[in-house]
């Protein structure tokens, strides 16, 4: 008969322990990939962030329910009119006093004068050099406002020279205003 010896013993147990552990270690690395919740950044208050491009998707998402909420809620848009058959106000005007490009988004505001009444704001940023989708907004008016508005720059699909023609709809008729901004 043949006695073992405790090194033996010690040896095996050694390599299953370690077989088991790179196994769940394994486990875990393929889950955490597949679920996309590995790795997390960390700011320096110890909380996680969602990674940059998962950031990107999220204020995507964000923008676009928020685009359908503010065209849902304007009444004084008539979608059965183009632009150019809508007439421009003898009296109301606005003015777009804030347009910049700060912590990756774009940001715009605008004073209206002389509206007597609320009205709707819709902008549309357009990039005519690249052919770029434009990128839109509709808001009601806060007053003698429209904004300020942030859009994250991942909605605008290139760098370069974009126009904003801000439209302020009030009654039947509306007032205009450009302005161009260097998307970077």
């Amino acid at each position: 008969m043949k006695i073992q010896s405790p090194k033996k013993s010690w040896k095996k147990r050694t390599i299953i322990a370690s077989s088991v552990l790179l196994v769940v270690v394994s486990g875990l690395t393929a889950f955490a990939y597949y679920t996309e919740s590995w790795p997390f950044e960390h700011s320096s208050d110890g909380s996680t962030k969602p990674s940059p491009k998962e950031q990107a998707k999220i204020d995507k998402e964000t923008a676009i329910k928020d685009k359908e909420k503010t065209q849902a809620s304007s009444p004084n848009v008539d979608a059965s009119q183009s632009t150019d058959q809508v007439p421009i106000s003898t009296t109301a005007a606005v003015e777009i006093v804030d347009l910049h490009q700060s912590n990756g988004s774009v940001v715009y505001s605008a004073t209206i004068s002389n509206s007597g009444s609320s009205g709707t704001c819709s902008a549309v940023f357009s990039n005519n050099a690249n052919a770029a989708q434009p990128v839109t907004r509709t808001i009601a008016s806060s007053g003698s406002s429209c904004g300020p508005v942030s859009i994250p720059e991942v909605e605008f699909s290139a760098i370069g020279q974009w126009t904003l023609t801000l439209r302020y709809y009030t009654g039947d008729a509306q007032a205009v205003a450009t302005k161009t901004i260097e998307v970077k």
